[in-house]
């Protein structure tokens, strides 16, 4: 048996703890609390997992929370380390990366990290950037993911995944385990017999060794540790999926099941739903996604209970040409421009749906940049080409001045157009004015 040695008192990380050295003159080591402590002179520590502890005893004392709570905020807490490591899952955040913490490099396996950048000032656009080796080792990235449109695809595919024939399926499903419940009770229950007759075993093994074979007897001492370990294993397997087991769905779970999807496309259309309520439940649904780039973005998706799928999206266009505005937007401001004054022109374009090529509403000064730029007439002279005048080349005709032509505009006396936002305006021929009498 093991021999107590004198009591030893260590410091660890500035809290005192007050240990029972435990020496055997076949190992030399001493485990206290998790920890290695080698007995050549000097003490070494040397943190070990908790699986690799030789006694762990819980609620030995009232604590402020329970164990289970604290094992939670120890995970919770792991998940959300900042370290690169591969099993990081960050918290939601407020940015618009709707796969933060979730997103795989699929060239080195690691977890990639958020880039944002602005799109006209405005709107901030996630980018996914592999760059564990570069802050390890100093070495370019792995590649850079544009986020954009990886994330609208996503979330459309969780919408249209959320339909009432897979979550009929899932019951069917969740009915036929719990009609085999059963059979799995009995397995469990054997493997619980088959641990409680080899616990069993090794306590009889143990007690029947003689005490002055010390090597032999902290041996069977191990084994019988082990085995009681595994029955206490197998007993809780056995608690937990009893529990579980036996769980049927109600009348009144089934009607709001298949509410679900409905609710979950209003949640996710909603304007009002917030960014971090969706990344929320993104993580109710997918495990990760590992994407690669090549030509086009290939995303591979694992969803919570191991279903997956593929998708491929087509890489955003180059810079130069990302900054061009689209042919359907230059017809129908060309098509416009034959009614309307640019500021006009906007206006239209806004209500019909148009926007800039950075996803802006336009404005007069966009409106009078593009026709520039693509060699669009403007207003004045498509005015011009269909033969109207302006008011000093049409008073002559009528044999009056200038100002008296823009009074009687603006009595309604004569038909013209404006051809810019100030107001200024081209006239019909007098031959083809309808309204103004010969008597002026």
């Amino acid at each position: 048996m093991n021999r107590l040695s004198d009591l030893t008192l260590l410091s660890l990380s500035g809290d005192l703890l007050l240990c029972l050295a435990v020496l055997t003159p076949e190992s030399q080591f001493l485990a206290v609390l998790g920890q290695i402590l080698a007995a050549d002179g000097k003490v070494h520590i040397e943190d070990v997992p908790r699986s690799e502890w030789i006694a762990l005893v819980k609620d030995a004392h009232v604590g402020y929370i329970t164990w289970e709570d604290y094992e939670r905020n120890e995970a919770q807490l792991d998940m959300n380390s900042q370290a690169y490591a591969p099993q990081r899952l960050s918290p939601p955040r407020e940015g618009p990366a709707l796969l933060q913490g979730l997103i795989i490099c699929g060239r080195c396996g690691e977890r990639m990290t958020v880039r944002y950048h602005q799109r006209g000032g405005q709107r901030i656009v996630p980018d996914y950037l592999c760059q564990s080796k570069s802050i390890a080792q100093g070495e370019s990235p792995c590649q850079r993911i544009p986020g954009f449109d990886l994330d609208r695809v996503i979330g459309a595919l969780l919408v249209e995944r959320m339909t009432p024939e897979v979550l009929a399926l899932t019951l069917a499903v969740q009915e036929e385990l719990v009609s085999r419940a059963a059979e799995a009770q009995r397995l469990r229950h054997l493997q619980v017999e088959r641990a409680q007759y080899e616990a069993d075993l090794a306590q009889r093994r143990y007690l029947k060794v003689d005490p002055d074979n010390r090597l032999v007897a902290s041996v069977l001492e191990a084994e019988w540790n082990t085995k009681l370990r595994e029955l206490e294993e197998a007993r809780a397997i056995e608690e937990q999926y009893t529990q579980s087991d036996q769980h049927r769905v109600s009348t009144q779970e089934r009607a709001e099941i298949a509410e679900v999807p409905e609710r979950f496309r209003q949640f996710w259309t909603d304007p009002k739903t917030s960014v971090r309520q969706r990344k929320r439940a993104v993580r109710f649904l997918i495990e990760d996604v590992t994407v690669h780039k090549t030509d086009q973005i290939v995303a591979h998706i694992r969803f919570k209970g191991g279903a997956t799928q593929t998708i491929t999206i087509a890489l955003p266009p180059p810079f130069a040409q990302s900054r061009l505005t689209a042919p359907s937007t230059l017809a129908a401001m060309d098509r416009l421009l034959e009614e309307y004054t640019d500021a006009q022109v906007a206006e239209q374009l806004n209500r019909q749906g148009y926007r800039t090529f950075d996803g802006l509403l336009f404005e007069s000064t966009h409106v009078y940049q593009l026709r520039r730029h693509h060699g669009l007439a403007d207003r004045y002279a498509r005015l011009r080409s269909q033969g109207m005048l302006t008011a000093e080349e049409l008073a002559p005709s009528y044999g009056v001045a200038a100002q008296t032509i823009w009074r009687w505009y603006r009595q309604g006396r004569i038909v013209g157009a404006r051809y810019n936002d100030r107001g200024s305006c081209l006239f019909l021929p007098k031959a083809s004015q309808p309204l103004l009498t010969e008597s002026h």
